[in-house]
């Protein structure tokens, strides 16, 4: 849901239990929340409140999923949903230890320009001509020593 619905948050997470528990499902106790930038923009919303459920439903109660997403999909005040299988997923405590500990790593970041690797190496030194004995060599003699070399 995006960010200007926060007002009304409590009311609409009591609305959408409501619907599971009318589907024949019993919604188990935590949740996880999260506010973030979205990636685009829908609507007029850039910033959104991500919500994570866990509800459990009785084998047999028909396609519980499906109409419980046509019921949000007419809701404005819901942007996005999704409705998957939980199992195999970390438990929401988990999760949320995870986006915290993520958050934390990215505000410890040193803010400004980026630096890319390359910027961040070091120079190399530019070549400079190495002082010999042997004197430069013309360009016959140079063909010549070409020549013996690829056996031309």
């Amino acid at each position: 849901m995006g960010d200007s619905k926060k007002v009304d948050l409590d009311r609409i997470k009591s609305e959408v239990e409501a619907m599971i528990v009318a589907e024949g499902g019993v919604v188990q106790t935590g949740e996880f929340v999260d506010e973030r930038r979205m990636e685009y923009a829908i609507g007029k919303e850039r910033r959104g409140v991500y919500i994570a459920k866990r509800f459990m439903v009785k084998e047999g109660s028909g396609d519980v999923s499906g109409t419980l997403s046509k019921k949000l999909l007419l809701r404005s005040d819901i942007l996005r949903f999704l409705v998957v299988r939980a199992e195999g997923l970390p438990s929401l405590e988990e999760s949320q230890e995870r986006v915290k500990r993520s958050a934390d790593t990215r505000r410890s970041r040193p803010q400004g320009r980026y630096v890319s690797n390359r910027e961040r190496a070091p120079r190399a030194a530019t070549p400079t001509s190495v002082a010999s004995d042997k004197p430069a060599l013309s360009d016959t003699e140079i063909d010549k020593k070409l020549g013996e070399v690829l056996d031309i």
